[in-house]
This record gives structure tokens, C-alpha cells and sequence, in this order.
């Protein structure tokens, strides 16, 4: 399991008060100048690479549209364009989130 919201700081707050929303994908882009070298031996500049990517969402409360983003490292499956994820707001100030994947 993955957590972060802005460096982490403050997510598990965020997440033991339970304030689950759902949240969109609005778009998923790849890393590309982050190379992460999973193969020892290599033949080709990109054999054995993963690269991290970058996703944003959105998410509603209260009737106000919010907007968040999250990096997901090289080995951690990133959502799809469209997909739902589980976004968790602070009760005190929805623009503060955590997201788990």
C-alpha cells in the first residue's frame, strides 16, 4: 500500500478520520525524464526501465469540484484516464487530501 498527499505530511490524519470520497482520473502522464533501471544487464538504453508517472483527479464534496494530483513510482500500477479511485478530504478543510493505492 501506497500514501501520500504533499509529501506525505499530514495523510494519516486524513485517513484515520475516514472521510472517503470517490475521485476521477482526469489524466495519467508518464515520467519519462525518470528512468528507474530494474534490469542489471542491459542491451538497449531502455531494456529493464521503468519510468514513475503523475496523475490528476477530481474529486467532489459538498458540491465543490476540488482538483488533486499524486506521483506513482515505477512499480506501483498507475490508474487509468477515467478510472475511480478512493480519495480521503480533511472533515475540516476538503482541499487536503490522502490517496491509497
Amino acid at each position: 500500500m501506497s500514501l501520500l498527499r504533499e509529501l506525505g505530511i499530514g495523510s494519516q490524519k486524513i485517513i484515520d478520520q475516514g472521510n472517503r470520497v470517490a475521485g476521477i482520473v482526469m489524466s495519467a502522464e508518464t515520467c519519462w525524464m525518470i528512468k528507474v533501471n530494474k534490469s542489471v544487464f542491459r542491451t538497449h538504453p531502455l531494456d529493464g526501465a521503468a519510468f514513475p508517472h503523475f496523475i490528476r483527479f477530481t474529486y467532489i464534496v459538498n458540491g465543490t469540484q476540488y482538483t488533486g494530483g499524486r506521483f506513482f513510482d515505477a512499480f506501483t500500477r498507475c490508474p487509468d484516464v477515467g478510472e475511480t479511485i478512493q480519495v480521503y478530504v480533511d472533515g475540516g478543510d476538503p482541499a487536503k487530501y490522502a490517496v491509497i493505492v
